[in-house]
């Protein structure tokens, strides 16, 4: 709840324009009144300074990871449509060529394919992802995410 409220008065003397008065506003103290509600200094504004740069640097950390896992889904869905086609090592060969594309930390090892007698095929791939804060000379880990590229498909 406000403590004060902004009004505008009318200076005196002044009754109506018809009267050949003027309608000229007198305006309250704005400035002492806007530091006096809102209570905003220099450390709350270092703090929410802090607080947004904090915010975009995770964005810009953590947005290109989450754009090269759907570019390497949709890789991975473009060679499983066609999977009935090639063997696992042609499979794992394309899929692995992606992920070297994309800078992903994954091995061929870490590529799972599983066919069953139906004409179906899975393809499981998980891998994790690290963001880094420079730190002095080197790099800290600030946290780890988990990433699993998981797709069926029949034919």
């Amino acid at each position: 709840m406000l403590k004060y409220s902004i009004s505008l008065l009318k200076e005196k003397g002044s009754s109506n324009s018809s009267k050949g008065g003027s309608d000229k506003m007198k305006y309250p103290n704005i400035n002492s009144f806007l530091k006096s509600s809102l209570g905003i200094g220099k450390y709350t504004a270092i703090v929410f300074s802090l607080i947004g740069f904090a915010v975009c640097y995770l964005l810009y950390a953590t947005v290109p990871l989450y754009y090269y896992y759907y570019d390497l889904v949709n890789s991975v869905t473009v060679i499983g449509e066609w999977g009935d086609r090639y063997s696992d090592k042609e499979i794992r060969d394309k899929i692995m060529k992606e992920i070297n594309r994309l800078g992903i930390p994954a091995s061929k090892k870490d590529i799972k394919i599983y066919r069953k007698s139906g004409g179906s095929l899975r393809i499981t791939i998980p891998y994790t992802e690290e963001v880094y804060l420079p730190w002095g000379d080197g790099e800290k880990v600030l946290f780890s995410l988990p990433f699993t590229v998981d797709l069926y498909f029949e034919y």
